[in-house]
Formats: structure tokens, C-alpha cells, sequence
């Protein structure tokens, strides 16, 4: 089954889907079909899977020794896979991905002693620290100026342990240029110690009247000593405009037993829309049982973010409350961007219907995630279509991703077939898994009782 096969659009996979799909990766050991789809989204020159694919690589770099990697695939294999994670990375870049420009930037990070130089063959006649130090400031420099907040505050740790306090500014600067929060809220943390060095603590004040995210540094700041000084700076940040410094004060009133202002200031930050405002008033109004305005700030999140687990709660909503128009209307959103979860989901409401056809199409899709459901609901559809064949294949396919009820399932269908080895083969599987359950039950236990 190709992606066309089941009408998912190309420019809909993006990189939270390529991210779901590749934790499942790990499960199925980067089975051929799973490969084979990355590399067709590559052919569609899809940037993420560009990067996902790179990464892949990377990672094997990471964890491995080179040493180990060239005894195991050759140093002409170990090479090859040097050159196609480069390749794919500067392909990606080529599209302005900046989380490439970043994964780049922790290749030179983590290798800074030798895979540029014996495995790509490459010589500036510099040396190989010095060279890779270089190249991971250029790339998380590049990141940073593309808006990546992860790599802004890479370069500001770096400057930060060589203690260079122009740099800091420097990157502290270009943080601050677009305001943004996912950076700064991982500043202040760097900072924590080096904010009262009385030059760099002196340039904070200095531009923070003029500045809301470096009056929510400070505020931030004054949480940690408790100071009362952080709740005129995150008023001050939040009267210019600050959505994180909203979030902060939503939760200091709700702390402080003060709903009024909880709400205003949650309110607030959904106005300027700030996404953690967005999911500190879902909680709170799921928590005071009021869905109607539950529904109001997740349908606000889906609107500006998009985010798959906004769109994939709010169809599990509608489906528990039987609206199966609006659950149909939102599954198939998240379908649209390639959530395996939601593809099972909308297998399940066509099986409900008995649009049997259409509950295989969407369970097999998730299948190729590895959905240990999906397999379970089309091994009973096939079952009950008396395609015993096609049942025990999906059974099988579970039970090698460790599930238990498959595994039975087959037990019990080699039993009554009288075939003792393969009775035997699943009943030893069965056990073995009962077993490192158990051991590792055992384990936890004994820890709580030390």
C-alpha cells in the first residue's frame, strides 16, 4: 500500500507526523516498507523526512564508535551513509529548514574528534576540534537567525561555559529580536547563575523597560527568591504585550486562590495567543466541568496551531459525547495530517457504521505505523469475513511487537490446529514476556522498598 493509495497528501506530512511515525520506527526496527515510505516522501522532496532520514544517520554516529561502525558495515558502507546524511541535511537546508541548519550543528557538537575527517576524507588543514567547533556555531547561528528557538540557546550555552559575555549579548540579542518565548524560557535557565554578574545584570535592566520578554526574564528571576518584585515584572511584561508573562500570572492568582484574575490574565494570553494560556484554561475548565468554553480554547489551539493532539482530543471528545458528525469532521482532519492514532480512530467510527471496506483501508494504513489496535481490529474483521488466512497474518505481525492477546490468540488457534510447533513457538513467546514482566515488577518493588 503506497501514501497515494489512501489519498494522503503530500504537503500534509509534516515534521509532528514524520515524528509520531518514527518512534513506532524503533518498534519495527526500520522495517523495508517504513524505509522504503521515507525515502518516497523524499523523492516528493518532503524536507522533514529529508531531516528524519538524516537523523537516523546521525544518531547511528552518535551512539556508536566509529571504530565499531566500520567493523560492522566497512568503511566504504560507513561512508556512504556519511555522505547521504550530509547530502540530505544540505537538501533540506536548501529549503530553509532551520531544525536541518540545527541537527547539523549537534553533528559538528557531538563529533567534534574525527567522523568529519576519517570517514568523509575531508582536510582544511585545521584541527578537527577547532574546524567542528566552527561548523556548529555556523549552523546553530544559521538555525538561530531562521527561528529556531532550540538552536539560539545552544550558541548562548556555548558562549556561556567559555564565560564570553559579548557572545551572550550577542545571542541574547537575537532571542529577543522576535520575542520569542521557547527561547528565552530556556535563557533564563542558563542565566539563572551568571544574572547577577553585575555587567550582564546591569545591560538586563537597562533595556528591560522597553523590552516584555526581558521583564519576564526578570520576573522569572524574582520567582526563584521569591522576591516580590516578580509580580510588578511580569505585569509590567504582560502590559506590553507578553503572552508568557499572562501565563505566569494566571498561575500565580490561581495559586493565590484568585480566580478573578486567573481568568482575566488567562483570558489575556489566549487574546495574544499564547498557546501554554491556551492549555492552562482547557485544563482548568475541563477540571470545573464546563465544556462548553473547554471546547472553545481547543477549537482556538487547532485554529492557530494546528497541533495533532488538539485536533486528535477534541474528535475523542465529540466521539464520547456521540456527536459523530463533529468526531468524523475532526478525525478526518488529523487523518488529512497522517496521525496514525486518528487513522485507528477513524477505522474504529467506519466499523462502528459497517463501512467495512473503508474501517480496513484506514486500519491498514495504521498498520504501517505499527498500531498494535489496528492490527488487533483487522485480524477480528478477517476473522469474521472467514479470511482466516489474512486474521492469523495480522496476529502474527502483533505478536512480534510484543502483544500478549495476539500472542494468545494464536496459542489457541495452533491448538485446536494441532500444530505443536508453532503452539509451542507462541507459548514460549507468551511465557517469556510474562516472565520479563514479572522480573521487571519484581524490580520495581524491590526499589520502593529500600
Amino acid at each position: 500500500m503506497s501514501i497515494n493509495d489512501v489519498g494522503i497528501e503530500i504537503n500534509k506530512i509534516d515534521a509532528e507526523y514524520l515524528h509520531d511515525m518514527g518512534n513506532h520506527m524503533v518498534i519495527m526496527n526500520w522495517c523495508k516498507n517504513m524505509y522504503d515510505f521515507m525515502f518516497n516522501l523524499i523523492d516528493y522532496d518532503n524536507k522533514h523526512a529529508m531531516r528524519y532520514v538524516a537523523n537516523h544517520y546521525r544518531k547511528i554516529f552518535k551512539k556508536t564508535k566509529l571504530i565499531n561502525l566500520i567493523k560492522k558495515y566497512g568503511k566504504d558502507e560507513t561512508s556512504l551513509m556519511f555522505r547521504i546524511m550530509m547530502t540530505l541535511y544540505m537538501d533540506a537546508i536548501d529549503q530553509c529548514d532551520e531544525l536541518a541548519m540545527y541537527s547539523m550543528g549537534k553533528f559538528y557538537e557531538y563529533n567534534t574528534s574525527s567522523i568529519h575527517y576519517k570517514v568523509h576524507g575531508s582536510c582544511t588543514g585545521q584541527p578537527e576540534c577547532t574546524h567542528c567547533d566552527k561548523q556548529m556555531i555556523i549552523s546553530y547561528e544559521r538555525a538561530g537567525r531562521n527561528k529556531c528557538d532550540k538552536a539560539i540557546v545552544k550558541v548562548l550555552q556555548y558562549a556561556y561555559n567559555k564565560n564570553d559575555y559579548k557572545s551572550i549579548v550577542k545571542y541574547l540579542n537575537i532571542g529577543l529580536a522576535d520575542n520569542s518565548l521557547t527561547c528565552i524560557k530556556n535563557i533564563m535557565f542558563i542565566m539563572m547563575d551568571y544574572i547577577e554578574n553585575t555587567k550582564l545584570f546591569r545591560y538586563i535592566q537597562q533595556h528591560a523597560k522597553n523590552n516584555s520578554v526581558l521583564l519576564y526574564i526578570l520576573g522569572d528571576h524574582y520567582v526563584f527568591e521569591e522576591n516580590q518584585l516578580a509580580l510588578g515584572y511580569y505585569l509590567a511584561s504582560a502590559d506590553k504585550g507578553c503572552g508568557q508573562a499572562m501565563r505566569a500570572l494566571a498561575g500565580y492568582y490561581k495559586r493565590n486562590d484568585d480566580i478573578s484574575n486567573m481568568i482575566k490574565y488567562g483570558n489575556m494570553g489566549m487574546e495574544h495567543n499564547n498557546y501554554d494560556c491556551m492549555m492552562f484554561m482547557v485544563e482548568y475548565y475541563e477540571t470545573n466541568n464546563n465544556n462548553k468554553r473547554m471546547v472553545e480554547c481547543i477549537k482556538k489551539i487547532i485554529k492557530h496551531f494546528g497541533t495533532i493532539e488538539s485536533i486528535r482530543g477534541l474528535s475523542l471528545y465529540y466521539l464520547r459525547n456521540g456527536d459523530i458528525d463533529n468526531a468524523e469532521k475532526y478525525i478526518d482532519m488529523a487523518v488529512d495530517r497522517g496521525d496514525y492514532i486518528s487513522i485507528t480512530n477513524m477505522g474504529a467510527l467506519c466499523e462502528t457504521s459497517q463501512i467495512m471496506d473503508k474501517a480496513i483501508q484506514y486500519y491498514r494504513l495504521s498498520v504501517l505505523f505499527g498500531n498494535i489496535k489496528a492490527m488487533r481490529r483487522l485480524a477480528k474483521i478477517y476473522t469474521e469475513l472467514n479470511e482466516t488466512e489474512e486474521a492469523i497474518n495480522m496476529y502474527i505481525m502483533a505478536s512480534k511487537h510484543g502483544d500478549k492477546k495476539s500472542m494468545l490468540k494464536l496459542i489457541k488457534y495452533y491448538d485446536t490446529k494441532n500444530n505443536k510447533k508453532e503452539y509451542n513457538k507462541y507459548k514460549q513467546l507468551y511465557e517469556g514476556y510474562i516472565k520479563n514482566e514479572r522480573e521487571i515488577a519484581s524490580f520495581f518493588n524491590s526499589i520502593d522498598q529500600m
